[in-house]
């Protein structure tokens, strides 16, 4: 008979400021499947961290939650002492990251030290590194654990029992509150520094679940996972071979439909060929500074004015001299990339090394236009296995899986969807409503919040960041309202068209400049290596999984890849002069495997190596 077993704890933590190079505290997991707990255990830890660079504690207590909840109680591995140590690695690989100055030189610069405590069934598993102190009770004197060390890890694992006793808690604490006086002292609220924290917990005999209850070990689990994983391959390789079929076919039906699809817009194309309406309004913005919109639009609804009376005038004179008609020639798409291509300046390619550009021919992965003739795609996005795009103006949104490209268009409407993000597998943006969360698999709004002076939204790691004028704020739900402080005020904030956050903030300005945020005070960060600055720049992408920092430089016609410094790394351009002079987005898998650019309203996939 297994008993089953809980814990009676007394967290004793410090009161935390925002930002700090030394501090501690006690973190509690559980999920809220019960399956889960009773094949994985209760989780109890204590960390303290310090090192030269200030830290936001904040944030750093919500990734080593995050990290311990989703790493070890999605393993497969059914020892919880080596789950825990590799958890414990993962926590600490994100922390060496996580400074003030973005990236510190070197890992000695910082001390980690965490333990965790599993409790399963009426076993109890320890993982240490560094310096935790850990005691337990014994006929009424307290002992230091003896733990087994290998390595960076010391382990420790006992069959408990009720009344058990056992003491966790930072070095700053023990050597103020040794265990003797610990527990004959009663330790004022506030009283604690950052780093001195302590766990207490007593175990008791857990009388919701019968002593008799199985306790999982997960191995029937981890045998049933690989037989559905080899079942999912099998089925995805019949697909893939029906796929190889059917896609002939396909490509033919496309190939027959496209030219009546595309008829009108080629024939406006004759008129005012697409690529000079783009430079010339591109132009507008340059000499503009990007800021008279007004003027933009009155030239360009002049434009189609004359466009509209032109064909008006030619139904007209159909009619009026129909002795004389006059037949409209369709131009063959064939002569229509031929015009373009006259206009286009090729490019002098001499430097390309020297500088680091990849023409590329990339795949054209779908066209917006497919799925609906009207669409005008602003924005994409990648989330998980599936990718998004959306049509400001028109309020529409548009799905695809990213193995298989074929969007379909979301019934909803969403004016003014823009500042497009992800936060875990739900799809974020900002509309003329709010901030909202959606479930792209169910197509369901799951929260909105009012945020009626944000122009640029960014949530990152349970929080929500938005910009409004010269101010970026940090915004959390609390009692199902979003609660604001002032994170930063910058003139940056105000002339930024695109923010990326991998715990410093990127901000991508409308002058063509990459600033760096950390604190909320600008860092020394500089773009290096760049044959021509950044001109009319729309997006950057940074992200803590990530190698490097992507950003699409629309007014040059490139994706520019930096590494953590602002180095170059590569650039990307079109092999192709005529393409790539509309980039409106990019977007990155979340395994840094491929990046998407829109481009008009096609949307080309680029393998990165």
């Amino acid at each position: 008979m297994i008993k089953k077993l809980s814990a009676k704890k007394q967290e004793l933590n410090p009161k935390l400021n925002q930002f700090s190079n030394s501090f501690s505290k006690c973190i509690d997991i559980e999920p809220e499947n019960q399956e889960i707990l009773l094949r994985k255990g209760a989780v109890n830890s204590i960390f303290e961290i310090s090192g030269n660079s200030n830290f936001d504690t904040d944030f750093v207590i919500k990734v080593i939650t995050d990290i311990l909840l989703n790493s070890y109680y999605s393993s497969d591995n059914i020892s919880p002492v080596q789950t825990m140590e590799k958890t414990i690695s993962e926590i600490k690989e994100k922390i060496l990251q996580l400074s003030s100055d973005a990236l510190i030189s070197s890992p000695d610069e910082i001390s980690f030290n965490f333990i965790s405590s599993i409790l399963w069934g009426n076993v109890l598993y320890i993982v240490k590194i560094g310096n935790i102190q850990s005691y337990t009770m014994k006929g009424g004197e307290v002992v230091s654990l003896e733990m087994i060390s290998e390595g960076n890890f010391s382990s420790f694992s006992k069959i408990v029992d009720e009344d058990d006793i056992f003491i966790f808690c930072t070095k700053p604490f023990a050597q103020e509150y040794p265990p003797e006086k610990l527990l004959q002292t009663s330790i004022p609220e506030g009283s604690l520094s950052e780093n001195q924290s302590c766990l207490l917990y007593k175990l008791l005999l857990d009388t919701k679940t019968p002593q008799n209850a199985e306790i999982d070990t997960g191995l029937g689990e981890a045998v049933q996972k690989n037989k559905q994983r080899e079942f999912t391959n099998n089925i995805t390789s019949s697909l893939n071979k029906l796929l190889g079929l059917v896609s002939p076919i396909v490509n033919k039906i496309t190939s027959i439909a496209k030219p009546l699809v595309e008829k009108v817009s080629l024939l406006i194309s004759k008129l005012i060929p697409k690529r000079k309406m783009v430079l010339f309004t591109r132009k507008i913005e340059q000499t503009t500074g990007g800021k008279n919109k007004k003027v933009r639009a009155w030239i360009l609804l002049g434009l189609i004015s004359f466009v509209a009376a032109f064909f008006v005038f030619r139904i007209l004179k159909s009619f009026v001299f129909k002795d004389r008609p006059e037949k409209v020639e369709i131009p063959k798409e064939e002569s229509h990339q031929t015009e373009l291509k006259e206009e286009v300046v090729v490019e002098d390619r001499s430097k390309d090394e020297e500088y680091k550009i990849s023409r590329i021919k990339p795949e054209v992965f779908y066209d917006i236009k497919i799925a609906d003739p009207e669409a005008e795609p602003t924005e994409i996005q990648v989330i998980n296995d599936k990718i998004v795009a959306v049509d400001k103006d028109r309020g529409k949104i548009f799905k695809s899986e990213v193995a298989l490209p074929n969007f379909s268009q979301e019934s909803n409407i969403y004016k003014g969807i823009r500042s497009l993000g992800k936060e875990g597998s739900l799809f974020t943006f900002l509309d003329d409503e709010g901030y909202k969360t959606y479930d792209i698999a169910t197509s369901q709004v799951k929260e909105t919040y009012e945020l009626p002076s944000a122009r640029i939204v960014y949530p990152y790691s349970g929080y929500i960041y938005s910009i409004s004028e010269d101010i970026l704020s940090r915004g959390s739900v609390e009692n199902n309202q979003l609660k604001q402080v002032v994170w930063g005020q910058n003139q940056n904030f105000r002339d930024a068209v695109s923010i990326s956050i991998a715990y410093s903030v990127y901000v991508l300005t409308n002058q063509g400049a990459l600033v760096n945020h950390s604190g909320g005070v600008e860092t020394d960060f500089t773009v290096s290596g760049l044959d021509k600055p950044f001109l009319n720049p729309i997006k950057v992408i940074a992200d803590l999984d990530f190698e490097n920092i992507y950003v699409a430089d629309r007014g040059n016609n490139r994706v520019v890849i930096l590494n953590e410094d602002g180095e170059l790394v590569k650039q990307f351009k079109n092999d192709d002069d005529s393409l790539w002079y509309d980039i409106k987005g990019i977007s990155v898998s979340s395994d840094e495997k491929y990046l998407f650019v829109l481009d008009t309203s096609k949307i080309y996939k680029v393998t990165l190596e």
